[in-house]
């Protein structure tokens, strides 16, 4: 064969198998791969899913779907995932000078850390400012008898730098307003934690989970002797909600994570979601309760939801609270040193399942991991982080690109739709739930995070829309730690 057949042939060959599509990919049973079955949207997801540590993503000039918003909550994780080390919690805010960590006397000394832990419920804790009408303070009781305990950071240094020089962090005297900057790296946010006892400090812990070594304070009026105590623990961390306002989205996006293992989807909120009998006695609208029914089934161990034979009707209900469990001069609180019994007895621990879940939240999916955005910025979640799971992301549609405080127009249909600049928005995604107690069904904003909305319905933004000072006199813009932490300062004496 000559050296110029042989060439032409080789080029004909090419051009040939460059020319034909590649074979198509098939499963096993014959049914198409995930990227095919997407038209190609996995890798257009992962080349769009860009997870830099330390470094917030750039905000896109608009949000047209849910996937958008949902590769954008993951990497804003991704960046912020173990700063808050650096940072300053609310109580360090408020209690402290500039900078500087506030300590309750009975932490002071102790060695492991520098970051004391006091908050014992979704919104009530240890300083016993935070009670709202509406949302359960009852504690989150996990799986060892031990109580959940929660944070509050604003993002630091900015938003921190904001409400400090602004005097917000003292007294609320005028509506609030965060601002929308249009550096990303600069935007009004806050993060909550929700952390679940590990251990000793100083010990390797879990190694599926994100832990620190921290202090554990319980104030006098949560144990049984009267006394404060302050002990180092190392903590799992097990729930986050990040909320920030962005110059593309006035209106806050809210993204909430959760570890894998905390527990079961609950059977479908759209047929077990009680539906409201009568309005609500302080709003005069009609709110359904919590998802109470725990799934048929669940296979593993979580951290949440246990083996417990005498409660297996019902889930999502507060722990029963009896007088051991008393502390206070009022009676009202917790006793958080006393021991419980996680043998399996009715009420002793939480038992929990995610209200709404995964398949309800995305079209087409069996599970949280098979949607393309979430699958492709999991894959570049680094470490430990890959164990937790995105539940949603909560956000107005259309954007709202005015940075007004918006909380008034949350006013309409019970908060789920109103209008910002003559547009109308609504807080998606929805979720077929009942509509009331004849029949029927209404599509409404409901998260499931089982960490933090553990014993009520679950709609972030319109519950954070009614974030006001007690008196009702300024809303302090979708944030309660400004109307229910500030005005409570004389705590600080702790």
């Amino acid at each position: 064969m000559s050296r110029k057949f042989s060439t032409l042939l080789i080029l004909l060959v090419t051009i040939l198998l460059l020319g034909c599509p590649a074979p198509e990919e098939k499963t096993d049973d014959g049914t198409p791969t995930v990227d095919e079955a997407t038209g190609g949207n996995l890798a257009a997801s992962a080349s769009s899913c860009n997870i830099q540590t330390g470094q917030l993503p750039t905000v896109p000039a608009s949000f047209d779907t849910q996937e958008q918003v949902d590769i954008f909550s993951w990497e804003t994780l991704g960046a912020i995932a173990g700063q808050w080390t650096d940072w300053y919690t609310t109580v360090d805010m408020i209690c402290a000078e500039k900078d500087q960590r506030f300590v309750p006397s009975a932490c002071q000394g102790q060695t492991g850390s520098n970051r004391v832990l006091q908050q014992v419920g979704k919104v009530n804790d240890s300083f016993l400012e935070a009670t709202v009408g509406g949302l359960s303070g009852n504690p989150v009781i996990d799986q060892n008898g031990n109580f959940l305990r929660y944070e509050i950071f604003p993002y630091y240094p900015n938003t921190y730098n904001w409400l400090v020089d602004t005097g917000l962090n003292k007294a609320v005297n005028a509506q609030v307003q965060f601002p929308c900057p249009d550096d990303p790296n600069s935007p009004s946010m806050t993060v909550k934690l929700a952390w679940m006892d590990a251990g000793e400090c100083g010990g390797s812990g879990p190694s599926d989970i994100y832990t620190e070594d921290l202090l554990i304070f319980d104030p006098p009026d949560t144990t049984a002797s009267g006394d404060a105590s302050c002990n180092c623990r190392k903590m799992a961390l097990v729930g986050i909600h990040i909320a920030q306002k962005t110059v593309n989205q006035g209106g806050w996006i809210w993204s909430t994570f959760e570890h894998k293992n905390n527990a079961p989807d609950c059977q479908p909120a759209s047929a077990n979601m009680p539906a409201p009998t009568a309005p609500d006695a302080g709003t005069g609208k009609n709110s359904p309760g919590p998802n109470t029914a725990c799934p048929t089934s669940a296979s593993g161990s979580y951290h949440l939801y246990g083996d417990c034979p005498a409660c297996t009707s019902s889930c999502n209900t507060p722990p029963t609270k009896t007088s051991a469990d008393t502390c206070g001069d009022n009676k009202d609180d917790w006793c958080i040193d006393v021991a419980r019994d996680t043998s399996g007895t009715a009420g002793t621990v939480s038992k929990l399942c995610r209200q709404v879940g995964f398949a309800e939240y995305y079209d087409g999916a069996t599970s949280w991991d098979d949607t393309p955005g979430n699958k492709a910025c999991q894959s570049q979640a680094p470490g430990v982080w890959s164990n937790y799971q995105l539940i949603s992301s909560q956000w107005l549609s259309p954007d709202t690109t005015s940075c007004d405080n918006i909380s008034a127009s949350f006013g309409a249909d019970n908060g789920i739709s109103g209008t910002v600049n003559g547009v109308t928005t609504n807080v998606v995604p929805t979720v077929t739930i009942p509509k009331n107690d004849t029949g029927g069904t209404t599509q409404r904003p409901f998260l499931a995070n089982t960490t933090m909305e553990s014993y009520e319905r679950a709609n972030c933004l319109s519950c954070h829309a009614k974030a006001e000072t007690s008196e009702g006199s300024y809303s302090t813009d979708f944030v309660y730690f400004l109307a229910l932490e500030v005005p409570e300062a004389p705590y600080c004496s702790y």
